[in-house]
């Protein structure tokens, strides 16, 4: 112990030997001017926590577990890199692997509201005796689910759309995505005719589109979708 209370090992350029009962149980050494603890063989770093369990284990094949508390990422923008995994080589597919696009960066759960409205400027919304929904954000990606039970359509006309994702799809080619409509009550349809909801490229909006055997695809309409009209629906889309 020096004069300022620090505990100083010097080996004299050697590794120091940590030993109990005549056992070894590591070494510390320097090498490349990092500090580096050496556990012999079948022996774990075990950092305990103020109680004295373990809070984190580092076996000696190299898996690290958590053994209390959680894994925080403890600033913005970080989280899990995966960059040193060998990425796909299937023909057609081109993984992404600028800086940054391989980390796991964001989990996020919560609730969201949805609204259906006309596809007008002033978006002239229908009333709503419920309207509501979940999310997760696994980096990237977001899968929500959602309710709407329409008490009026008050002065909303002409194609139905459906507004307030949580988050903006990805503005690119290919990124349009589908929401499917698991449950629909009370609309104005014909025998033969699916709706579905379109999300499109960098929106926060999904077109709610009407398909039949006889007419095609077109844009569904507020009335038909009536004042009593009810959905569910869930999917997931890419931002």
């Amino acid at each position: 112990m020096d004069a300022t209370g620090d505990i100083i090992l010097d080996a004299g350029g050697a590794d120091v030997t940590l030993k109990d009962g005549g056992t070894t149980f590591g070494s510390l050494k320097q090498a490349s001017g990092h500090l580096l603890i050496q556990p012999t063989s079948s022996k774990e770093i075990i950092l305990n926590d103020e109680g004295g369990s373990a809070a984190l284990t580092v076996e000696t094949d190299g898996d690290v577990t958590v053994d209390a508390g959680n894994l925080v990422i403890g600033t913005a923008g970080q989280g899990i890199d995966f960059s040193a995994q060998t990425v796909s080589a299937l023909t057609g597919v081109t993984p992404d692997t600028s800086a940054g696009a391989e980390v796991l960066d964001h989990y996020e759960t919560g609730s969201w509201s949805p609204v259906l409205a006309d596809h007008v400027s002033s978006g002239n919304e229908l009333s709503a005796g419920t309207a509501a929904g979940y999310y997760t954000r696994i980096g990237g990606t977001v899968c929500i689910t959602g309710r709407f039970y329409c008490s009026g359509l008050n002065s909303a006309e002409g194609d139905l759309i459906l507004r307030g994702l949580p988050f903006t799809l990805k503005n690119a080619v290919g990124a349009d995505a589908a929401l499917t409509i698991a449950y629909g009550g009370g609309m104005a349809m014909t025998e033969g005719e699916t709706v579905v909801l379109n999300v499109q490229k960098g929106m926060t909006v999904a077109y709610a589109m009407d398909w039949s055997a006889e007419a095609g695809q077109g844009f569904f309409q507020c009335a038909q979708f009536s004042d009593s009209g009810s959905i569910t629906f869930s999917g997931q889309y890419i931002i």
